[in-house]
């Protein structure tokens, strides 16, 4: 790493130009850096090398080859057979690194399959949706879908989060699916459309009420069960809104609706449209002007110059920017 470079563009506002440190020229379809639970950074470079550095002072502590082929997912901190590590799909290979010692293993997925990893462990999903599998001492164990049923997540019990319209499974591999548990939807409802899964919750919308405007309605994906969280307003231009989660894994934006899962609220970002969500705020637009906000910070316009944080450690903020014809990663500490 190289330590103590101004850096080469506009700092974001609440964060001094000069950095701790730099990292080397980045493989940019690697996609976002990494924040690991420790505060530690990860990062894949053009030499393909898959590099965790202290953030603080930037010292490497370990690094590893990354497997040639095309991403198909970011870097994202999961569990294999109970050991935390750092993993991602490339090609229909699953590959994870032991985030203590970097040591490196995988397994290739079924032809046309792809890796869910929004759970507790990585979850594969195949392209017909008819099986969903966890990853066990080096194999991929399967267990049938229900009809109707999306694979969500990967528990860290070997389970399988899944869920339809009218209900919910905790799937286990040898045995039989059986019927949907019902889902608790206040006011009567009997079917909900299925969002996404985030940091343990599940993320809803019941029938819309009036025009594309839709209730979001979050359950906890609890050990023994599934149970109804909280409900707040959904307002979309329509009912196919994109879907933007945070790193962080406890808030996002579906559309123009900011859902907030540790106040348990929505709020209406009126004619916003997303370009990157980060751990605690999100950059977009709004009729044509760049403007952030996240779960605690108001709407606000942004220079068209300035650098967005990436992610956020205890040292400060991960910032990409160009140098020359590379990307490169900048470690910026808090302004005086």
């Amino acid at each position: 790493m190289i330590r103590g470079e101004m850096m080469a563009a506009t700092a974001p506002l609440e964060w001094a130009p000069e950095s701790r440190w730099r990292s080397p020229a980045l493989l940019p379809e690697a996609g976002r850096i990494l924040v690991t639970p420790h505060g530690d950074a990860a990062f894949v470079v053009d030499s393909r090398q898959i590099v965790l550095v202290d953030a603080t002072s930037g010292d490497v502590r370990w690094s590893a080859p990354y497997p040639e082929g095309t991403p198909r997912t970011d870097l994202t901190t999961t569990s294999v057979d109970g050991r935390i590590v750092i993993a991602a799909q490339i090609d229909q290979h699953l590959a994870w690194w032991d985030v203590e010692s970097g040591r490196s293993e995988g397994v290739d997925l079924p032809d046309g399959s792809s890796a869910g990893l929004r759970g507790d462990a990585p979850v594969i999903v195949a392209d017909d949706g008819t099986t969903a599998g966890r990853v066990r001492q080096g194999r991929i164990e399967t267990v049938d879908l229900p009809q109707g049923a999306v694979a969500l997540a990967g528990r860290a019990d070997g389970l399988i989060t899944a869920a339809s319209g009218t209900g919910w499974w905790h799937l286990s591999v040898g045995q039989a699916a059986g019927a949907p548990r019902p889902w608790e939807i206040p006011g009567g409802a009997t079917s909900l459309s299925v969002v996404s899964y985030l940091g343990g919750s599940i993320v809803t919308m019941l029938p819309a009420a009036t025009g594309t405007n839709s209730p979001i309605v979050v359950f906890a994906d609890r050990d023994d069960d599934v149970r109804f969280s909280w409900l707040g307003e959904g307002i979309f231009e329509d009912r196919s809104a994109p879907w933007h989660p945070s790193p962080s894994q406890r808030w996002g934006i579906l559309g123009r609706t900011l859902i907030d899962l540790d106040h348990g609220r929505t709020t209406d970002l009126g004619r916003w449209s997303t370009h990157l969500v980060s751990a605690d705020r999100a950059l977009g637009e709004i009729a044509g002007q760049k403007v952030l906000t996240g779960p605690s910070i108001p709407l606000g316009a942004v220079q068209e110059n300035e650098s967005f944080p990436e992610d956020l450690t205890e040292a400060g903020a991960l910032v990409r920017a160009q140098v020359s014809d590379s990307e490169v990663a900048y470690l910026l500490p808090p302004r005086d």
